[in-house]
């Protein structure tokens, strides 16, 4: 598919070239659309195979899942399928020895940690990663049409509709019965859960990084906000910002 149908061309010509290939009348936001859809068809369909295999379907069992995969593609270098696969499946092979011979409380923890350390040490072999430019490569400027005033009250509200208003519209009647009674915790761990895994589109996707540091951060925000709310009696409103000023200086001295 990304080497023959006419899309998946497309595709890797905005991922290589995204200026470049406008200049060839390729629409670069249109194709990005349609790659964040396909991929979020993928996840899902991911995350409903997957489900059955662990008896559940949390978001804490499937960040693991990620984090596997994650470490997968860094042994394919970000660019090549066939050493991906290759690489999830000799974690999976691994955690499975790992379960069959290791006995006891070291073999839960040590299972999970697998990826954690192919990551590690994948990132600290030498290597030459792809080309994304050279320093003689110097982007075009485009020039793009300032949005109305509206159209950004609309785009604002309709994320608001999205990430803020479902925990408060949804009471606990019938949405109740129909979702379970544990409706708000699984919905209210949707948004968090999105921003944290978006930022590696920020670190992978714009800035060529790898990188699972802003889960540090994000767990540092979550613990300072948790003692502020619970220990001095802030409210959640002012303890979520209040956190995250906290954690600047942090992710400024890891920077």
């Amino acid at each position: 598919f990304l080497r023959y149908s006419s899309l998946g061309v497309k595709m890797r010509a905005v991922v290589d070239r995204s200026e470049v290939a406008e200049l060839m009348g390729v629409d670069s936001r249109r194709v990005s659309a349609i790659a964040w859809a396909v991929g979020t068809g993928f996840a899902a369909l991911g995350g409903i195979l997957v489900a059955p295999f662990y008896g559940s379907l949390d978001a804490y069992t499937l960040i693991f899942v990620g984090i596997a995969a994650t470490a997968a593609a860094v042994l394919g270098r970000l660019e090549s399928l066939p050493l991906a696969l290759a690489g999830g499946l000799g974690i999976s092979v691994a955690q499975f020895i790992v379960q069959r011979y290791v006995e006891g409380d070291l073999a839960q923890q040590l299972r999970p940690s697998i990826p954690f350390i192919v990551l590690f040490a994948v990132l600290f072999i030498p290597r030459r990663w792809p080309d994304v430019g050279g320093p003689t490569y110097q982007p075009v400027a485009r020039e793009r049409a300032a949005q109305d005033p509206r159209q950004k009250a609309i785009r604002l509200g309709v994320l608001a509709a999205v990430l803020v208003l479902p925990p408060f519209l949804l009471g606990t009647g019938w949405q109740a019965d129909v979702l379970g009674g544990s409706w708000a915790n699984i919905i209210a761990l949707v948004p968090p859960m999105a921003i944290i895994f978006l930022s590696l589109v920020v670190l992978s996707g714009y800035a060529g990084q790898v990188s699972l540091c802003q889960a540090v951060l994000a767990g540092f925000g979550a613990f300072v906000a948790a003692h502020l709310v619970n220990d001095w009696g802030w409210p959640f409103l002012l303890a979520a910002p209040a956190a995250g000023l906290v954690t600047v200086p942090l992710g400024a001295v890891l920077a």
